[in-house]
């Protein structure tokens, strides 16, 4: 009766333990001579992860690092309750390039967030997602070849979007369809070729969007989905 009494406990932490190994969300890719291997002139190493990086209150400054998620170790982007690369709650992201090509979710925010100096060569989803309500600055990024929306707005919200510069999309920025809360979005520099439907769209009767200083390759009369508030400021 004891032994069975002490093999369980065993087995419990055998199986936590291979879970943690199977789950390291910094496993460095190494190259057979152990350095990391680079994937630019500036030296700069990838990092694979296999679990979100999770930033509660604190700043993630990756100096330039590629972060690629480890090949099916994310949910479909397509169920809205997927796991993206990057978790933010109250805190900052800077300076990271992510795959290519990510077809997760990248970065989700929640509450008052700030995302600055991303790089996204190649996306299959979105880029960054508004999950959680609050005030997210979101400046300096670039990314290509989404075949969804670059950033979403899933719960209320104040956006400060600024210097991006997107190319291949179907609308740069999407409030969740059939909502009706209000969120102000502020765009200011933007550079965007490719897109297909929209700049912006929203089903709120109540949600601004205020631009400034936006080229496209549409036409101004379709920069905006029909019924969208948009203003110059």
């Amino acid at each position: 009766m004891k032994k069975n009494v002490l093999i369980i406990p065993v087995i419990l932490s055998v199986t936590v333990l291979l879970f943690w190994l199977n789950c390291i969300p910094f496993h460095q890719e190494k190259t057979a001579s152990t350095e990391f291997n680079v994937l630019d002139g500036s030296g700069s190493s990838r990092l694979i992860v296999s679990c979100t990086i999770v930033i509660n209150g604190s700043t993630y400054d990756g100096n330039g690092q590629t972060i690629i998620p480890a090949p099916g170790a994310f949910p479909s982007p397509q169920n809205e309750m997927s796991m993206p690369i990057f978790k933010i709650s109250n805190g900052t992201l800077k300076n990271v390039t992510i795959g290519p090509p990510t077809s997760n979710d990248s970065i989700h925010l929640w509450g008052n967030c700030s995302v600055s100096g991303i790089i996204m060569p190649e996306v299959v989803n979105g880029v960054i997602k508004v999950k959680g309500a609050g005030t997210d600055s979101i400046t300096d990024i670039t990314a290509n070849l989404t075949t969804n929306n670059l950033f979403g707005i899933n719960n209320v919200c104040t956006v400060n979007l600024k210097n991006i510069n997107g190319n291949g999309m179907q609308k740069m920025i999407r409030q969740l369809g059939g909502s009706t809360w209000k969120c102000t979005v502020y765009i200011d520099t933007a550079n965007l070729t490719g897109v297909v439907e929209c700049i912006g769209r929203t089903d709120s009767a109540t949600t601004i969007f205020y631009y400034k200083n936006i080229t496209c390759n549409l036409p101004q009369s379709q920069w905006w989905y029909t019924g969208t508030n948009a203003e110059l400021y």
